[in-house]
């Protein structure tokens, strides 16, 4: 896990210092947008824009309410879903997985729509991620060590939500609301 880490960090580090070159345009969001987000209307998590789903729509708003203070995020995409947690597109209709911008900070927010049947298989994946997470932070940050140790996990029809953050309950208790 913990050359995971360094890769994703040396990554992020190589695409941050890179550069377009002058005669290639600027990919647009819409350009860049992964298969797994549907296009409809824009929202605005973590500051950026991005074409989200019902799902991220409603998670999106919840976040940007202004009630928390939380970091800037990205969101999973399809091979993220996968690679760190351990789901598929077999197992879920939708997601809307809120990751941290900066590695130095364990807040993640995972709502995960399971497919008809499936709910279990997906409690059994974001439970993988937990136990990553726990081992992760169990070393690192002993206040984000804290979050992780915290977090609040609840199931709301086919939704498996997973908060890690300051105030986790309550928004975990926004997010249940929005789901309903």
């Amino acid at each position: 896990m913990k050359k995971l880490v360094c890769l994703l960090s040396l990554a992020l580090i190589l695409v941050g210092c890179s550069s377009t070159p002058k005669n290639e345009a600027t990919p647009t969001p819409e350009a860049t947008q992964t298969p797994s987000v549907d296009q409809g209307e824009e929202g605005t998590t973590g500051g950026e824009t991005a074409n989200l789903t019902e799902l991220q729509k409603k998670i999106d708003a919840v976040l940007n309410s202004g009630k928390y203070e939380l970091p800037g995020f990205m969101m999973a995409d399809e091979a993220t879903l996968g690679n760190l947690y351990y789901l598929t597109t077999e197992d879920v209709n939708d997601y809307a997985i809120f990751l941290p911008m900066m590695n130095v900070q364990a807040t993640e927010i995972m709502v995960v729509e399971a497919k008809d049947g499936k709910v279990d298989a997906v409690k059994e994946a974001l439970d993988k991620r937990l136990a990553d997470l726990d081992s992760t932070w169990a070393q690192y940050l002993p206040a984000q060590y804290e979050l992780v140790q915290n977090h609040v996990t609840f199931t709301e029809g086919n939704n498996v939500v997973v908060v890690i953050a300051e105030d986790a309950q309550a928004i975990a208790d926004d997010i249940q609301t929005a789901l309903k």
